[in-house]
């Protein structure tokens, strides 16, 4: 396996023995460390170290190798004709890709002297976050980390939290509130490559959160303005890693394609969230696990965000609460909303993310 890398470090906080370690990941088409940089020099005032990791197949991380990519491309292949066989092609390969994320915690560990996990006192151990698009290793994370074996390092007696840091609908495999604005809808109104950024990067004024139908799905609010528009040309630069998400086979965007069409998201999103009887095996593969159902999944979300990331949060309660009333065993989900915050609040508003990730249950 190829462990993602580590990319930035804010460093453990002098003389504290109980700080908690926070590794983020970041979404498509942006590199951790520029993205979130602002989070760094804040990560020791608050009792935390801030590991940034790349996900596979950007700027300074391990290319997917030629059978990997077969893999995957593979799966795309066959989503009309055999959807049963794309999807379980998808969830064998994100299952590989949760398992680079197991390791790399594991190393993590292993090589430092990272706090034990004290959940109740919300200090120590490791949480562990993807931002945006990332929230898909994070689901495929929860849904196969009872799988993996256990070596010299009990992951349980660190883990404390999983975050999904303001997915997307799709990315939690619910259906799309409403598809993306083709470029000539947009309010900058020029190109895709230059307008996209700055959509995603508005603050959208929302109606009632409890009626989709009230949510802003185009016109980002004029004031404030995008984040992009307060970037330098280098920060841009720094930003942007455009490969993997590629319309023309780049590995992010056959992912994302995949998963959305053979549902292997929402399956992914299921056996994240859905704990299984003891005497079965979970979905994915999972299986019970003792001490793996105590880890808590986090969902963070910016109510300035776009609609997408808005009914992402929607959905989830919707169903947690579908679940529980069924009967079903649910994994502790809670729910951390960043007054003001639009989906690049890492870098807008780096204080009150990080607040939202570490803060107690």
């Amino acid at each position: 396996m190829n462990r993602p890398p580590i990319v930035a470090d804010s460093g453990a906080p002098e003389g504290s023995e109980d700080y908690t370690t926070v590794v983020l990941f970041t979404g498509i088409r942006g590199p951790a460390p520029e993205a979130c940089r602002n989070m760094l020099p804040l990560a020791k005032a608050s009792n935390a170290r801030l590991i940034l990791a790349n996900r596979r197949d950007y700027a300074a991380t391990i290319r997917f190798s030629a059978q990997e990519r077969a893999d995957l491309f593979s799966a795309a292949a066959v989503v009309k004709t055999e959807p049963d066989v794309a999807q379980m092609k998808v969830l064998a390969w994100m299952r590989d890709r949760a398992r680079e994320v197991y390791d790399l915690l594991v190393d993590i560990v292993r090589e430092n002297k990272i706090p034990l996990a004290h959940p109740k006192a919300n200090t120590g151990g490791i949480v562990v976050a993807g931002w945006s698009f990332g929230t898909s290793l994070m689901t495929a994370f929860l849904a196969n980390m009872a799988s993996f074996p256990a070596g010299d390092v009990d992951l349980r007696k660190y883990l404390r939290r999983v975050v999904f840091l303001d997915p997307p609908d799709f990315v939690l495999g619910f259906p799309q509130l409403a598809p993306m604005p083709e470029p000539d809808e947009l309010p900058q109104g020029k190109d895709q490559l230059s307008d996209l950024p700055l959509f995603f990067s508005g603050y959208f004024q929302h109606g009632d959160l409890d009626d989709p139908d009230t949510y802003e799905t185009r016109a980002p609010l004029a004031e404030p303005g995008p984040t992009w528009l307060k970037l330098t040309p280098e920060d841009i630069a720094s930003f942007l890693d455009l490969v993997p998400g590629d319309l023309r086979g780049g590995m992010d965007n056959t992912l994302m394609t995949a998963g959305i069409a053979t549902g292997a998201f929402a399956a992914l999103r299921d056996a994240a969230v859905r704990l299984s009887e003891p005497e079965d095996d979970a979905v994915c593969g999972s299986g019970s696990g003792s001490g793996w159902d105590a880890v808590e999944a986090r969902h963070v979300w910016g109510d300035r965000s776009m609609a997408a990331m808005v009914f992402a949060m929607n959905c989830m309660r919707v169903e947690l609460e579908k679940e529980r009333k069924a009967g079903a065993r649910v994994r502790n989900v809670t729910f951390a909303r960043v007054e003001g915050a639009n989906h690049i609040m890492p870098w807008d508003l780096p204080e009150r993310t990080l607040e939202a990730i570490l803060r107690a249950s």
